[in-house]
């Protein structure tokens, strides 16, 4: 009997110790591989891989303070993106602890992970308090579970859904502006007054609005047509320019500055051939200020390169562009995020001009999402 125990003892030891070497040894195996197909990067160090570096280099870039009102916030957010690119070219090999990440910044390769539909390139598996606060819903979940939730999705963030929750978004801004009313030729943060307005219109547009709440949508209604009516012969805000206006914010503070991928399965990748295990690190924030693809004006806010659309602005690459990410998987939200914002804009600029405040300071973070640190502080000034 003793004689077995111990055989089973020394045999799950010997399967325990494999597991690890194996667990060790994979992101050097990673890296040698990529390595000989030309990919570069950092070197791995032992347990920790790159870890070490990046923590250190976000403690740095965090400190520092930033010019006021400076756009060029990619060494701030992501800076050891920003340096190992600067290095080791537009795409690059690190290991975050034991696990490899391929970050891939190249226009036709981004096209190819972000398009495909054979699910080469999957999102990666939430884990711990990401998957209970996001569930297994529409946003997280893949295969044939999230082309079914998809497709009922669809219907209603697109056509006539839409046009029927802009009363819900006029009103919901009415209440918001209503407010302002106390605040004029006075210092306001709107990133918190913003952040309520977005959870009010999502409130009122999924759940509805009570009877009485809908006789107010048509006096909404006619308030704003009596004050697009007014400011017709106005040219500041035509709804080609906001769309332009919109697009260049996106571009220069995209709300997620990075997106991941895993490889499932031994793959080809443009002429690399990627081991299964590894991530890809995909970031909408350092193509999107690439001055290769917008110019060596990337980090001026220019909204009249939008002029002739999203190809031209990006020299023909339009994955270069990914505020709401790309191909089958592009965020469901965007048509009423344009249009949230579009009548939100419109109903602002129609009764308020308004101006930096001194007390503002000049401090994006990243908390999940790109953020203010400080908030955002402007000064109201009625029309």
């Amino acid at each position: 009997m003793i004689i077995i125990i111990a055989s089973f003892l020394f045999i799950s030891l010997l399967i325990l110790l494999f597991w690890i070497l194996k667990k060790l040894w994979s992101p050097i195996r990673v890296q040698f591989l990529m390595r000989s197909q030309g990919i570069q990067g950092p070197t791995y160090k032992f347990l920790h891989g790159n870890t070490k570096e990046i923590v250190e280099m976000r403690k740095d870039s965090i400190t520092k303070s930033m010019n006021h009102l400076s756009h060029d916030i990619f060494p701030r957010i992501l800076p050891h993106v920003f340096s190992w690119k600067n290095v080791y070219g537009a795409n690059f090999l690190y290991c975050y602890g034991l696990q490899p990440e391929l970050v891939v910044t190249e226009p036709q390769l981004l096209k190819e992970i972000l398009s495909n539909r054979n699910n080469n390139f999957p999102k990666i598996d939430l884990e711990g308090f990401s998957k209970k606060l996001l569930g297994d819903g529409v946003s997280s979940s893949k295969g044939e579970k999230w082309t079914k939730m998809r497709i009922l999705a669809n219907h209603v963030f697109h056509g006539e859904s839409l046009k029927s929750m802009v009363p819900m978004m006029i009103m919901s801004c009415e209440t918001m502006l209503e407010k302002w009313k106390m605040h004029e030729e006075k210092e306001i943060e709107v990133f918190e007054e913003f952040r309520i307005l977005t959870s009010e219109i999502i409130s009122r547009t999924a759940f509805g609005s009570s009877y009485l709440e809908g006789k107010n949508i048509f006096q909404m209604l006619m308030k704003l047509a009596l004050l697009v009516s007014r400011n017709a012969h106005k040219i500041r805000f035509p709804g080609i320019k906001m769309n332009m206006i919109i697009e260049e914010s996106l571009r220069l503070y995209p709300p997620v500055p990075f997106i991941k991928r895993k490889v499932n399965k031994k793959v080809q990748l443009g002429k690399l051939t990627l081991p299964p295990q590894m991530q890809l690190y995909i970031s909408p924030l350092a193509v999107q200020h690439d001055p290769k693809i917008w110019g060596e004006d990337v980090h001026i806010f220019k909204p009249e390169r939008f002029a002739e659309g999203v190809v031209k602005a990006t020299n023909n690459n339009p994955v270069a562009f990914l505020p709401f990410g790309y191909g089958p998987r592009t965020c469901l939200g965007l048509n009423f995020a344009m249009i949230e914002s579009k009548v939100t804009l419109s109903m602002i600029l129609q009764r308020y001009m308004f101006t930096v405040s001194p007390s503002y300071v000049h401090s994006p973070v990243q908390l999940f999402m790109l953020r203010p640190q400080h908030g955002v502080k402007i000064i109201l000034h009625k029309i």
